[in-house]
């Protein structure tokens, strides 16, 4: 309930259940009608007839009125998630919520450009106040509310074109909204926000201005700050919304919360990126405002919104921000006891260091464009990775345990969708590892920016500032019960990281992989696949390969802050490593990255000898990459061409660089994946050519598919880092009508049967200064072998110490490209062309990477193949025989 902090007249019918006399005024419930209340009102006293309908109408109130709730819906669809937006639209206009009479229903919608975003038609089922529906499409701004009387949603004013990024724009309507909401007798107040999300950064994408980078969205103390207006105006000084969301990205946020908090008694939002068909709003129904919250989770998490299956990753929280304020204060006591320690304790050091290594993260408002090593981490994942690295004592580890408890007293309800990585709790923080902070200056923005800091958490803030700028601390203070490493092993003298690393035999069906660690190692970094060096010849692919590359020499690979982590995984120059017999060529293909955990001085994984395979039928197989988040989730690196770029496998045999790629009409993506069983691919891809973001591309887009396989290669004087296509090169249809399938092969039937050699490289990392080492193993019959080991030389580290002389460069959040064929009503529309969603990740262009750093805003909300697709089998000559007898699909 709204709890307002003194009476204020009419307004106060929630405090004010009975008649009160203040200053010689008669307050009435608004229980009586409206024309009973002023005449009962003006006379300055209570007459019988007064009496009479006062008794009456308190006699029906609780029948009438227990739960009368205000709903209203914030949409700014002026941006490529409209197609979204406007389903949402459907949706909640399906509702029995909407149609109760007791919901007041109020939304703000902003449309698009007819044009620009695929969606030609006016708004479906909509109203004038004359009853006449809807006839023009429009890029305007509509208040529309529901009129129960004449079961419609009407367009209670057209405003014309308006920047929806703006504070005043926000107040205006949320003070219009709420008035009417008050004056009908609401009990419970409830808004969303709907568009894309930067979670600190703030809310917004409105094309007019078309703001999508640190300090150009409607920040989030604006939003908070028009709220506190009107609620003050029309609601009562000092009240709460009872629930507050977002059908955004990234809002559930610890620096967006400490703006939400004062004005909420509730907050509704996702911890990472939303799919772009955001909540599921048709099965609401009036209940609570926190119930109808919880059920909004309920039913984000189970309801698939589409025909194929859920895409992933999907969060959402509800957070009551009274015990979320308990939260920041344990989360400080934590914080200032942790920076006492990391200054005194090497251990310390190295337990922080590791759990942000390997902590869950998610793309930010900060993000390098197709960064791997993310700026987000989720909260609870780095406390419990950390309590067990270092196994705290003390007043450490009493603080870290009332943080851990309070964080999960502080939620309603939290829940994940199918194949969502198990390690999401519910709220992420900014924390970037100090390797990122040091290239993108951004990062020195947020930390010292009044506008974007956590006002709540300056000791967290003092945490940050003394682990991104201190120096390694030598010796024990007692903060740790583990000892993370031996002290001085003879092989750092060496330069070596790793101490005696170790590769299994075939144990269960797997390599196990064990090494020692120096305790200055930050992460450490794996990658399987096979050697083919045996197989190059004088094929096809060699001699395209040889015309293509005498006239630009070998691959332009960034190295340093400019490497974009998401195309080049191969971040350590590894020609110098191999051990090369006679031949001065060779060739390494990677199949993936394995995912390990540090325990105390031991970094140990295990390999399944799997590789991933893909293509549009079972019998139709071809190598990608894998990454992978250690659970089910898994994406692989791709080439998307629209339907009207279509391409050949002539075409991609002269795809040497990713640049050729580029100027063939293909945009760089990738596709998140599951092992698990309904949950369908999602391609995500750079839109407008420009490389500014990732956006959700549906299938119904039509179009191809042209994998990026990773290689460590010397053909013919030529360094290689990647093929386009693969080593004989394949496209896949990306449509409706052949879907891709993505599944797994055993490396005995995945090997070429030149060649029966498996490689595992280990790296280790010190991020201080950028040292690394290297171990390689390569395995034949099940028996590793370790053929070489040493030390590379430092990566560039350079960066800038006052936020960076590079200005920011402008991008977006991931979107969503609408289907061409709309769901339900049968309206059919074209895909807009700049794609369009709620899931708005960090993009990269690995041609040209930025020397600035870019950003994210946030994340999802978020044709028929050429015939040359049909080629692809016809003329793929690689030498590898993919059996599809052991074929496991995802």
């Amino acid at each position: 309930m709204l709890t307002p902090s003194v009476p204020e007249g009419p307004k106060n019918h929630i405090s004010n259940r009975h008649s009160l006399e203040v200053s010689g005024t008669i307050i009435l419930p608004t229980v009586l009608s409206p024309t009973i209340q002023k005449y009962c009102t003006e006379k300055m006293k209570l007459p019988s007839i007064c009496l009479l309908a006062l008794g009456v109408q308190m006699l029906l109130a609780p029948l009438a009125t227990a739960n009368k709730l205000c709903f209203v819906i914030y949409q700014m669809a002026d941006n490529d998630l409209e197609y979204f937006i406007r389903q949402d639209l459907a949706e909640y206009m399906q509702s029995s919520l909407m149609k109760n009479p007791d919901t007041i229903s109020w939304v703000y919608f902003d449309n698009g450009d007819p044009e620009a975003e695929g969606t030609p038609d006016p708004l479906p089922d909509i109203f004038d106040t004359a009853g006449n529906p809807l006839e023009n499409r429009t890029q305007d701004v509509y208040y529309l509310s529901y009129n129960h009387e004449f079961s419609e949603m009407q367009i209670v004013e057209n405003l014309g074109e308006l920047n929806s990024d703006t504070m005043s724009v926000v107040q205006d309507f949320a003070t219009t909204a709420f008035r009417d909401c008050s004056e009908k007798g609401a009990t419970e107040y409830m808004m969303a926000f709907s568009s894309h999300g930067a979670g600190f950064g703030g809310f917004g994408g409105d094309d007019v201005a078309r703001r999508r980078r640190l300090g150009q969205l409607l920040d989030n103390g604006s939003i908070s700050g028009a709220l506190r207006s009107a609620i003050d105006s029309e609601i009562g000084v000092g009240a709460k919304l009872n629930v507050l969301g977002f059908d955004a990205c990234l809002m559930s946020d610890y620096g967006a919360l400490d703006d939400y908090s004062s004005i909420t008694e509730n907050f509704l939002a996702s911890e990472d990126v939303e799919p772009g068909h955001g909540w599921s709003y048709a099965g609401l129904e009036l209940d609570s405002a926190v119930n109808i919250a919880t059920r909004i989770v309920d039913l984000f998490a189970s309801d698939p919104q589409s025909e194929d299956g859920h895409q992933t990753p999907k969060t959402l929280a509800v957070v009551d921000t009274t015990a979320h304020m308990e939260f920041a204060t344990k989360w400080e006591e934590f914080s200032r006891f942790l920076n006492i320690a990391f200054q005194e304790d090497e251990n310390v050091q190295t337990a922080v260091k590791r759990a942000r290594s390997k902590v869950l993260t998610f793309a930010g408002d900060t993000d390098d464009e197709g960064d791997k090593d993310e700026d987000m981490v989720d909260m609870m994942d780095f406390m419990n990775l950390f309590d067990g690295q270092c196994m705290p004592s003390g007043d450490l580890a009493i603080a870290l345990m009332e943080a851990k408890n309070s964080y999960d007293a502080q939620f309603v309800t939290f829940k994940a969708g199918p194949s969502t990585d198990s390690r999401y709790t519910g709220m992420g923080v900014h924390f970037p590892s100090r390797k990122e902070f040091r290239a993108n200056g951004l990062n020195f923005q947020v930390l010292e920016s009044s506008r974007f800091a956590t006002k709540t958490s300056p000791e967290w803030l003092d945490f940050l500032q003394t682990y991104y700028t201190s120096g390694t601390v030598f010796g024990s203070a007692g903060y740790c019960s583990s000892e993370l490493a031996t002290a001085n092993p003879p092989q750092e003298e060496q330069g070596l990281l790793m101490v005696n690393p170790l590769v299994s035999g075939i144990t269960n069906g797997a390599h196990d992989i064990e090494t020692g660690v120096v305790k200055r190692v930050d992460s450490v970094f794996i990658e399987f696949g096979v050697e083919l060096t045996a197989i190059l010849g004088d094929g096809t692919r060699r001699r395209r390969l040889k015309e293509t590359r005498s006239s630009r020499g070998s691959h332009s690979v960034p190295m340093g802050k400019n490497a974009d982590s998401r195309f080049l995984k191969h971040e350590f120059n590894k020609q110098s490593r191999r051990l090369q017999g006679g031949s001065d060529d060779y060739l390494y293909m990677y199949g993936g990255e394995l995912v390990g955990s540090f325990s105390g001085s031991v970094y140990s994984a295990s390999w399944d000898r799997q590789f991933g395979v893909a293509g549009n039928s079972a019998n139709d197989q071809h190598p990608i990459y894998v990454f992978s988040d250690g659970a089910a989730g898994k994406e692989t690196p791709v080439f998307y061409f629209p339907a009207d770029k279509p391409i050949s496998i002539e075409d991609i045999f002269n795809m040497v660089e990713f640049e050729d790629a580029t100027a063939a009409g293909g945009m760089a993506g990738y596709i998140k994946f599951s092992t698990d069983a309904g949950v369908v691919p999602t391609l995500y891809t750079t839109q407008g050519g420009d490389g500014d973001s990732y956006s959700e591309t549906p299938a119904t887009a039509g179009g191809q598919i042209v994998p990026i396989v990773y290689v460590d290669g010397m053909i013919d004087g030529f360094d290689y880092f990647y093929f386009i296509g693969g080593y004989d090169p394949v496209a896949f249809d990306w449509s409706t009508n052949s879907p891709l399938i993505i599944g797994t092969l055993p490396a005995d039937d995945f090997l070429l049967s030149e060649s029966g050699v498996l490689t595992l490289d280990l790296t280790a990392e010190d991020e201080d200064n950028g040292d690394s080492s290297y171990a390689l193993f390569e395995i034949v019959d099940g028996v590793a072998t370790k053929v070489n080991e040493g030390a590379d030389a430092a990566m560039d580290t350079d960066a800038p110490s006052d936020g960076g002389t590079d200005s920011p460069v402008e991008t977006g959040p991931p979107t969503a490209v609408a289907p061409t064929q709309a769901p339900g009503g049968g309206n059919t529309t074209d895909p807009p062309a700049g794609g369009g969603g709620q899931t708005d990740a960090p993009a990269g262009d690995p041609t040209n990477p930025p020397t600035a750093a870019p950003m994210v805003t946030d994340a999802p909300r978020g044709g028929t193949a050429d015939s040359s697709a049909t080629a692809a089998s016809t003329l793929f000559s690689m030498a590898l025989t993919l059996s599809v007898a052991h074929l496991t699909f995802a």
